[in-house]
């Protein structure tokens, strides 16, 4: 930090040694969110799945996609109802469980819930069932 003939060498010849170091800090922050589904049960043209999310990087609430296959429809839901089981074990208050009315046609599809990691990165399997609808 003083003068030289070329101010920027030192600073350049360490980019890329100081970007390795940002990228194993934020990866060591960004965790992956935990959760599971409880249950998907289905009944006449609709998949109702239920279970509970967080991301243990933010006490906010996150969002859980809900995947139909063969539909090809995706659903966002937010975990927001009570499950104080879950809030007491994060100590980020109780407001972690998700539950949902999905549209599907008549016949068997696997089910799949995603919670959405909070602010980026990958996006786990909370659970996965197939079911029949009728």
């Amino acid at each position: 930090v003083s003068f030289t003939e070329c101010p920027g060498n030192g600073g350049h010849a360490s980019m890329g040694i100081i970007r390795a170091a940002a990228a194993a800090a934020a990866r060591a922050f960004n965790r992956a969110p935990i959760g599971a589904v409880d249950r998907i049960s289905a009944g006449t043209a609709t998949i109702n799945p239920v279970g509970w999310a967080l991301d243990p990087d933010t006490a906010d609430l996150i969002t859980v996609h809900v995947y139909v296959y063969v539909d090809g429809v995706g659903t966002p839901v937010l975990a927001d109802g009570a499950r104080p089981d879950v809030g007491a074990a994060s100590h980020d208050g109780d407001r972690h469980r998700f539950a949902a009315t999905v549209t599907a046609s008549a016949g068997s599809h696997q089910v799949c819930a995603y919670a959405i990691n909070t602010p980026a990165g990958d996006n786990p399997d909370r659970g996965c069932r197939t079911v029949q609808v009728s």
